[in-house]
């Protein structure tokens, strides 16, 4: 699949979900928490094109409603893992005294756990909950941005115009705003870009072992988990929460992928081995 291809797919799927987000907002198709249950578990209909849930409320409404939350969760803890991140890898890399030695062992530590059981231990601390989640997240992947960012880090430290302005006498600081951070900010926005989509992934999974959104409120992890009740005689309960989940991940990834493969050689190689 060509570059352009999979940036207009990546695009395109992400948009529609974007429409989701505000159509759920609004709540053009009706109150997600809505519940009848004279119709519980209808099956796809022209009047519930989704099929409802086991309390009777209307699937397409709630699928809607989980894009606001989702994109909600994933947009705020892309921040967070920005900020996380970045800030802890140019330490790592660029400070060679205790601090960044300090930097590289958490980061090192950090990696050592998944990102889901990272995020688990981060909810089981602070508490269940949209925002707690959020910051679980944002805690379990920036470890991940913070391994890329040093490593980039490394690599300019050794190029010959950070050299130079070492040697006419610019501070550490200088050096670091002028020459260090322009030429990191790429890998961190692709980066971040690509991480978003496993922090819907993290989020789904936490919302369906009941730490992330929690009930009434709608969620794509906790249809999955309310549905699978129900798997074999109404799967369309559970698996409409899961055709969301891919549906935003593929297009964030292959929307992540292509930004990433019209970027520069450099750029791609150090994505590559981080």
């Amino acid at each position: 699949m060509s570059k352009d291809v999979r940036l207009w797919i990546g695009f395109s799927m992400v948009a529609v979900v974007v429409v989701m987000a505000v159509l759920g907002i609004l709540e053009v198709f009706g109150d997600p928490n809505e519940t009848d249950l004279g119709q519980r578990l209808l099956p796809p209909s022209k009047e519930h094109p989704l099929g409802t849930d086991h309390f009777g409320r209307d699937l397409l409404a709630r699928i809607v409603g989980g894009a606001t939350i989702s994109l909600q969760v994933s947009l705020a803890a892309g921040v967070m893992i920005l900020l996380l991140g970045t800030t802890l890898g140019i330490v790592a890399g660029f400070f060679r005294n205790a601090l960044g030695s300090a930097a590289v062992n958490v980061i090192d530590t950090l990696l050592a756990i998944p990102p889901l059981i990272l995020a688990i231990l981060a909810v089981a601390t602070i508490g269940a909950g949209v925002l707690n989640a959020t910051v679980a997240i944002s805690f379990a992947l920036a470890p991940r941005l913070a391994r890329i960012v040093r490593s980039v880090v490394l690599s300019l430290r050794e190029r010959v115009f950070v050299e130079a302005a070492g040697a006419l006498g610019a501070s550490e600081l200088r050096v670091l705003i002028r020459y260090i951070l322009p030429n990191v900010a790429p890998v961190v926005l692709v980066t971040s870009s690509i991480l978003i989509a496993n922090a819907i992934v993290v989020e789904a999974s936490l919302s369906f072992l009941g730490l992330g959104t929690q009930p009434p409120n709608p969620s794509w992890g906790l249809i999955v988990s309310e549905g699978r009740q129900t798997l074999r005689s109404a799967p369309w309960n559970s698996g409409s929460g899961g055709v969301a989940i891919m549906w935003l991940v593929l297009g964030l990834n292959l929307l992540g992928d292509a930004v990433r493969d019209r970027s520069d050689p450099h750029l791609r190689r150090e994505l590559d081995k981080g």
